[in-house]
């Protein structure tokens, strides 16, 4: 894992599994590799979903259902103002506790492959880093951060985030603010 990741850890924790657990489910005619039951055959169904083994042992045709599950996507919206290069109540600097906090939500991703991404910026504009997957990804979030909230930051105002977030995110996504504006 990369140094700014490998923080977020030890801050957090090591067993991110289940945080994130449930995604949606939709059964679909298709063949993956989760699978679901065997239901009888009825008249139009793909004859290459037949289970001929179980077909054979039952003496009924029967066919294979799966279930397709499908991942989450995360969007991280987090205010990289000026108000990050405060002090937070622990002593530390608001920067490294929304790092750790972005970092955290991170590797709460990691396990079961969502996709995550960020938006952020201060009161001058947003900066997108699309949805993707993997440590690698997480560690650029995470340093593409640092670096905006370490080289002369604009005000902050995570509304200006979260509109532009409202106007340009259209799919079913977990959202999650990183701000300390209430």
């Amino acid at each position: 894992m990369g140094r700014r990741l490998d923080a977020a850890k030890m801050h957090f924790g090591r067993d991110t599994t289940g945080l994130l657990t449930g995604g949606h489910h939709a059964l679909i005619h298709t063949r993956s590799l989760e699978f679901d039951e065997l239901r009888p055959y009825v008249a139009g169904d793909d004859v290459r979903d037949i289970d001929w083994k179980a077909t054979a042992r039952s003496g009924h045709t029967l066919i294979k259902r799966f279930v397709s599950e499908k991942h989450h996507k995360v969007v991280v919206v987090a205010d990289a103002g000026r108000n990050t290069a405060g002090l937070a109540p622990s002593g530390e600097l608001k920067r490294d506790v929304a790092e750790h906090i972005i970092g955290a939500i991170g590797l709460i991703t990691l396990p079961r492959s969502d996709e995550i991404g960020m938006v952020f910026g201060d009161a001058r504009g947003c900066l997108d880093i699309r949805l993707r997957r993997g440590e690698t990804h997480i560690e650029y979030l995470l340093h593409r951060f640092h670096q905006h909230t370490t080289t002369n930051p604009g005000a902050s105002d995570v509304l200006v985030q979260l509109d532009w977030t409202a106007r340009h995110y259209r799919h079913r996504s977990v959202v999650v603010v990183v701000s300390d504006e209430p």
